[in-house]
């Protein structure tokens, strides 16, 4: 998974990208807190599906 959104990154499909770590890290969110709901953790995981994509362009192949 990491190489497909690091490939989306690279070729600047940035929605694609988004989507992938938004869906990952809501399956994280509710499989550590099973409390919260799964509308709940999508909205809280736009949030660090940003800086995930940061982290990304940051630590990734330079161009």
């Amino acid at each position: 998974m990491i190489g497909q959104i690091t490939n989306y990154v690279t070729n600047n499909e940035w929605g694609k990208a988004t989507d992938l770590i938004v869906d990952a890290c809501a399956g994280c969110i509710t499989g550590v807190l099973p409390f919260i709901s799964k509308p709940v953790a999508r909205k809280i995981s736009g949030e660090v599906a940003g800086a995930v994509i940061w982290i990304i362009v940051q630590l990734g192949p330079k161009r």
